[in-house]
């Protein structure tokens, strides 16, 4: 409602999902960093003690007359966005919204966790027994990295000096036009790890997760994650994630309570272990650009930098991917991997399908191949190299690790792998907000 009176922006099915999946730190967070929360509350504060102060006086006789003001026009300005909320010609336009929209995206949620054999019948049918190569294949999940705060794309402080240098290296590919399918992470994940996608509609919709497909195939499935370990309404990816055979998070709710996250470079002490097998997926979540922007790296980390926090975070992040890909080129079976943001983040505003810019998809993105794979499959490397300034959406990525694991199967056309020679995914045909926009327009397609 505060939000409501202040910006003016309506309620969503977005809004909505994103409540529904605000733990208790991220709400903590938003109250203290808008400045319009803490004015109301001491604004109720006020008249509370106005309130309190009177009653003690113990006489008989009408308040004065800037209280009754100013409860009067308290009340007016609440019952003012409850009446444009609910009752105007929008009105029933938005209950559909609230009650029909949002909870079409919790039920997806809840079929994927109730439906295993659903998912195991549509994996079989869409996937060629034994496909796959060996080899530990992996999948980091970046947070709010926006590509304009990104130096490997012209921003002006040298914030990604690993991405810039390893777009001229051989065994990488930066991609230079990668845009996220949702403002939001849940959205976006819920499309990243799985076979849905904004292009292509499912005649029956049951979607697969990645977990799901290399479970299949005969790999070794692991999910690290250090963000919020929530269940079905804090955080949906705890659903999407039950299908890895092992699944670590670094921290508790307590943690994120106390703010006493742990860093994402605490992410390299699982690696001895995760990255020992013949066969395996490995996805990496990071907790990377999150807000509060400064409790994502150490208090002495760039201390020599009179940055801002978020151009230090996106430091941090670069840093931490240099000793990941590090340590991807020592070992042998590391023979993939790709890094990829949620979605990107404009400082001060934030990340909202309200507020959509498209700047708040414009994502970094970058994919490491090694020798022995370049070696075996020279043609899927050319045709990465041949896509570097091709427009692609992260919701792309579940065909994407497919096709770089050799796990043959039907789930999409050749048009939307950016592995094919047949990819045309072009700027005016890429979507957003659940296929509801094109990135580059604010009008909804819907």
């Amino acid at each position: 409602l505060i939000r409501r009176i202040f910006t003016g922006r309506k309620f969503t099915s977005d809004t909505i999902q994103a409540i529904y999946q605000t733990n208790l730190s991220e709400a903590l967070h938003y109250f203290f960093s808008d400045v319009s929360c803490p004015f109301i509350l001491l604004l109720l504060l006020a008249f509370g003690a106005g309130i309190y102060l009177l009653n003690r006086r113990g006489e008989n006789r009408p308040a004065p007359v800037v209280i009754i003001i100013g409860g009067a026009l308290v009340f007016l300005a609440t019952l003012f966005s409850f009446y444009s909320e609910l009752f105007d010609r929008e009105a029933l336009n938005r209950t559909k919204v609230l009650f029909t929209d949002s909870l079409e995206y919790f039920s997806i949620i809840d079929a994927y966790a109730a439906d295993n054999d659903s998912r195991l019948a549509e994996v079989k049918k869409q996937v060629q027994p034994d496909s796959g190569d060996d080899g530990i294949y992996v999948l980091i999940i970046g947070e709010s990295h926006s590509r304009k705060h990104s130096s490997a794309y012209g921003y002006s402080l040298d914030t990604t000096p690993f991405l810039r240098d390893i777009a001229t290296d051989s065994d990488c590919i930066l991609m230079r036009n990668a845009y996220s399918c949702h403002v939001q992470t849940m959205p976006v994940l819920t499309m990243l790890l799985t076979s849905r996608n904004q292009y292509e509609k499912a005649a029956n919709p049951i979607y697969p997760s990645i977990f799901d497909v290399a479970n299949f195939c005969g790999y070794n499935t692991e999910f690290i994650s250090n963000q919020y370990p929530g269940g079905r309404f804090d955080s949906p990816i705890a659903a999407l994630a039950s299908a890895a055979k092992k699944r670590v998070y670094l921290n508790t709710m307590e943690d994120f309570l106390l703010w006493k996250t742990r860093k994402d470079g605490d992410l390299l002490n699982f690696l001895p272990d995760a990255l020992n097998a013949k066969r395996k997926l490995v996805v990496i979540q990071l907790m990377g650009s999150h807000g509060p922007y400064f409790q994502r790296y150490p208090e002495d980390f760039a201390t020599e930098l009179d940055w801002k926090p978020y151009d230090k975070s996106v430091l941090y992040t670069d840093s931490l991917l240099k000793e990941l890909v590090t340590t991807f080129r020592k070992i042998s079976q590391v023979r993939a991997a790709v890094y990829v943001s949620d979605h990107s983040e404009i400082p001060g505003v934030g990340h909202a399908a309200d507020l959509f810019e498209p700047q708040m998809a414009e994502i970094p993105m970058f994919i490491y191949l090694s020798e022995e794979l370049r070696q075996a499959r020279p043609e899927l490397t050319q045709n990465l190299q041949r896509h570097v300034e091709a427009v692609f959406t992260n919701d792309l990525v579940f065909e994407l690790m497919l096709d770089l694991m050799n796990i043959r199967n039907n789930f999409s056309s050749n048009t939307l792998r950016i592995s094919s020679k047949q990819y045309s995914l072009t700027h005016d045909q890429a979507l957003t907000l659940w296929g509801s926009h094109a990135i580059y327009s604010r009008v909804s397609l819907k």
